[in-house]
């Protein structure tokens, strides 16, 4: 994950090549690690447009978790619906997407994982504007905003910021977006995250 943030996407790609030479076993709880590293490889390779190694990956994971008796835990389950909510959004799929990532947000809270499931939420704000519901991913994205302060999940925060300010920039509150997108790229540049600050 941090090298997929720089933008190293070829030590991704070593260490996905790495995890898949590594032998499965029947135990659930590695199956689930296995579709939880592979899923994140595959969600930054797509953002890299690295297609072509990503969709491999994304079908070898869901035959991980879809093989008879496999037994995977929520946020493995959660990471699969993620990773393919992301590739139908690169294809232009957004009511995929949006159905994906409805359930990813709901294995998250099943999960028990509240980052991850804030993040979500932040990804279906932002496809909520796509879809022209700016009321809707306005209100979700400030109740994310609220969520990320108080978790001090300062990098989930700057992309909620991030999109905010893009949504705030649809309608009239012109100052308000340019202020919050102006943080939002100050703390992608601390991060070190040069897709977000682009």
């Amino acid at each position: 994950i941090a090298a997929a943030k720089r933008g190293q996407l070829e030590a991704v790609d070593r260490q996905v090549r790495l995890v898949e030479a590594s032998p499965l076993t029947a135990d659930p709880a590695v199956r689930s690690a296995r579709i939880i590293c592979l899923a994140w490889a595959a969600n930054f390779l797509i953002f890299g447009g690295q297609h072509a190694i990503a969709d491999p990956l994304i079908a070898a994971i869901g035959a991980l978790a879809g093989e008879p008796d496999a037994t995977i835990d929520p946020q493995a389950l959660a990471l699969l619906h993620q990773v393919r909510a992301v590739r139908a959004s690169a294809a232009g799929d957004l009511g995929r997407c949006l159905t994906g990532l409805e359930s990813a947000l709901q294995a998250f809270e099943q999960a028990g994982d509240l980052r991850n499931a804030c993040a979500v939420r932040t990804n279906l704000a932002y496809m909520y504007s796509e879809l022209g519901d700016f009321q809707r991913a306005e209100a979700a994205l400030r109740e994310a905003l609220l969520a990320c302060d108080r978790m001090g999940l300062f990098d989930l925060s700057a992309a909620v910021r991030h999109n905010l300010g893009r949504v705030l920039g649809f309608g009239s509150q012109l100052a308000e977006a340019e202020r919050l997108e102006r943080l939002a790229i100050e703390a992608f540049q601390r991060q070190g995250d040069p897709r977000l600050e682009g």
